[in-house]
Order: C-alpha cells, then structure tokens, then sequence
C-alpha cells in the first residue's frame, strides 16, 4: 500500500520509501522465511541480503562481500540478490498451497472464533493473519 512517504506493510505500522524493503519485511516479520543464507556455510539464514554483506565482513572478514548471495533451501549462487528472492518462491515456495491451507484453517476456526470475540468489528488474532499476509507478499513479488 503506496503512501505519500512510501509504501506501509498493511498489518503493522512499519513503513518505508523503498518496496524492496517492504518485502523483508513482510518476509521475516509477517511470513517468517529466510530465503538468504551465509555463502560460507555457517548457520545464518536471513530475510535480507544486506544481512548477509555484514555478516560476511563482520564475521567471516570477507571485504569484498557484494557478489556472494546463496539460497537458504538449496545450492544455488547468484551475484543479483534479488534472484534469489525469486528464485525462492519459483522453486521452494508455494504461495498457492499456503494460501490454500491457511484459507482452510481460517474457515474452519471463523464460526468459533467469531463467537469467542463476540464482536466481529475486532481484529482477528495472528492465527487467521497468515492468510491475509500471504496475499500481501503476493501483491508485492508481482
């Protein structure tokens, strides 16, 4: 959702002037996948390629970090970090079955959820939100 300032993640009040951004965003904090992973095999799996450029000069002290970027699910490389972003969703992600399972639990919870809220002006909890964000993500990757 595009704003004056930039663009704001629908489910909280984070916001930012840049879309890619955004997208780590809703990648950790919403969706909780990690598609970055250290090049040199150590344990950190990461939502941003940023992350993985300090990781390798801090702790690996590689000084020219800018070309190593690995899928966390697989062995590829790539110089263009956001190939692996797609990359990610093309090969080990599918937003459709996701869509589908939460969309399923959503269903199947909304008649007793509705009734323990007792309202159904209030928001629904994290449970039901995973639908809504896979649908953000979406929106943002096209």
């Amino acid at each position: 959702m595009s704003q004056e300032h930039g663009h704001s993640c629908a489910f909280c009040d984070y916001s930012t002037i840049n879309k890619a951004n955004l997208l780590f965003h809703a990648l950790g904090i919403h969706l909780h996948l990690t598609p970055y992973q250290c090049p040199l095999r150590c344990d950190l799996r990461t939502t941003n390629y940023t992350n993985v450029r300090q990781h390798l000069r801090r702790k690996h002290n590689v000084a020219d970090a800018d070309h190593f970027y690995r899928c966390s699910e697989c062995e590829l490389s790539s110089v263009a970090p956001l190939g692996i972003i797609y990359h990610y969703f093309e090969t080990h992600v599918n937003l459709e079955e996701l869509v589908a399972e939460n969309t399923a639990i959503l269903r199947q919870g909304r008649a007793s959820h509705d009734s323990d809220r007792g309202s159904k002006d209030e928001p629904p909890d994290d449970k039901h939100k995973s639908v809504r964000d896979q649908m953000s993500l979406r929106n943002i990757l096209n």
